[in-house]
C-alpha cells in the first residue's frame, strides 16, 4: 500500500508556476530575430576560439549541421554570425557530443 505525502509550498507573489514547455517557449521567443557573434559563443560553450574553430567551426562534418543558421565570413571584414535559436538548440543537443571527440 502506497501513502502519499502532501506538502503545500509557497510561491512568493512576485513569482509564478508555469509549465516547463511553457517556459522553453518563451525563452525561444525572446532569442527570435537574436544573432550571436563568435565572442557570444565563446561565452555560451567556454571553449576558447581556437577550439572552437577546430571542433566546430571548420570541423567538416560539424560544418554541415550548422550551415542552416550560420553565416559564414565572406571576405575581409565580414564576421560569424549565428541564429540564436537555432545555435542554442544545436548546442543543448549536440555539445556533449563534439566535446567527446
Amino acid at each position: 500500500m502506497r501513502q502519499f505525502l502532501e506538502v503545500k509550498v509557497e510561491v512568493p507573489e512576485t513569482h509564478v508556476v508555469i509549465p516547463k514547455e511553457f517556459y522553453e517557449q518563451l525563452l525561444n521567443q525572446e532569442l527570435t530575430g537574436q544573432f550571436y557573434t563568435i565572442k557570444d559563443l565563446v561565452n555560451l560553450t567556454g571553449k576558447s576560439e581556437s577550439w572552437l574553430y577546430d571542433n566546430l567551426l571548420n570541423n567538416p562534418y560539424r560544418r554541415k549541421d550548422i550551415r542552416k543558421f550560420t553565416h559564414y565570413p565572406k571576405g575581409k571584414g565580414d564576421r560569424w554570425l549565428f541564429k540564436a535559436t537555432g545555435l542554442r538548440e544545436y548546442l543543448e543537443n549536440e555539445f556533449l557530443e563534439i566535446l567527446k571527440r
